[in-house]
């Protein structure tokens, strides 16, 4: 039990501050909407086919010189985006990662059979997947610690039910005949939209910019913690420094208030140690002094 005056840890020790932008249901709101119109894609089952029968790409170049460039791109993105989210902040990368996205449709839709063009939609793809964790940043940031788990929930199921949604809708229209290039325009349709309401989502600040502010304004650096100084514990019967009286506040060097009276040098009394040298050297400091304001 803590005692009378000691500070009881809170319940969210190391959790990082919290935006009070926006309260936690409207924001929980917003970023499920988000995920439902990013993951919206009817033309998503249909990407290889598209390719194949639409474009005319050879599954052989798809699936050895095409589809491999979002997994490496992937992997190099990841890192970067993640870092960058601590600087540029949350939003800002989420931005990116729609942007992303929607130059992958734009240019499956417009970008004819060029190899060079449907190897680069899916490096754009991969920022748009390198960038989804700077979503989940936000939800961190944004909502209190007791609401993570529910919050992540909803927001998996809102993409989970979409991604079905979007399934059925896009059986619906090949089975009654409609071209896959109309799946892949519902698609940047949807992407769009949720690239705007990305706009609106809240862009609470980086835990770096968080501590360099802090640390600004109070005039420190940021770093590990100063630990105090640990006292060197004098021997048995020699006093330490801070138990020594000082000469300087007890005995000022100081002239008599008016020229002609004694120094209060000569009221110096040497500890055993200190050299005699030190008073003679005080008398003709003081001497000078009183002369000199004499004079003038």
């Amino acid at each position: 039990m803590p005692q009378d005056g000691e500070q009881q840890p809170s319940a969210s020790l190391g959790s990082p501050k919290r935006s009070s932008a926006l309260p936690a249901w409207p924001v929980l709101a917003l970023v499920c909407g988000f995920t439902a119109l990013q993951t919206f894609k009817p033309s998503e089952p249909y990407l290889v086919p598209f390719m194949h029968c639409v474009r005319g790409v050879p599954r052989s170049t798809i699936v050895d010189s095409i589809f491999p460039f979002w997994t490496y791109a992937q992997l190099a993105l990841l890192p970067l985006l993640s870092a960058g989210s601590e600087l540029v902040g949350y939003r800002a990368v989420v931005l990116v990662g729609m942007l992303g996205r929607l130059a992958t449709l734009l240019l499956l839709l417009y970008g004819g059979d060029s190899v060079f063009l449907l190897q680069l939609s899916q490096v754009a793809i991969a920022v748009g997947f390198a960038a989804h964790p700077s979503l989940v940043a936000i939800l961190f940031r944004s909502l209190p610690s007791e609401s993570y788990a529910r919050a992540v929930g909803l927001v998996a199921s809102a993409g989970v039910l979409s991604e079905v949604a979007a399934s059925f809708v896009g059986q619906m229209l090949v089975n009654a005949g409609v071209p896959l290039l109309v799946t892949l325009e519902i698609s940047t349709a949807a992407t769009a939209a949720a690239t705007l309401l990305a706009l609106a989502l809240p862009s609470p600040p980086p835990p770096l910019k968080t501590r360099s502010r802090h640390a600004g304004g109070l005039g420190v650096s940021i770093g590990p913690p100063q630990l105090p100084p640990v006292p060197i514990l004098a021997p048995p019967g020699v006093a330490s420094e801070a138990s020594r009286p000082s000469r300087t506040a007890a005995h000022p060097l100081q002239c008599g208030p008016q020229c002609g009276q004694p120094s209060q040098c000569g009221q110096l009394s040497p500890h055993a140690g200190q050299p005699h040298t030190e008073q003679a050297a005080c008398s003709s400091t003081c001497s000078s002094t009183c002369s000199s304001t004499c004079s003038s």
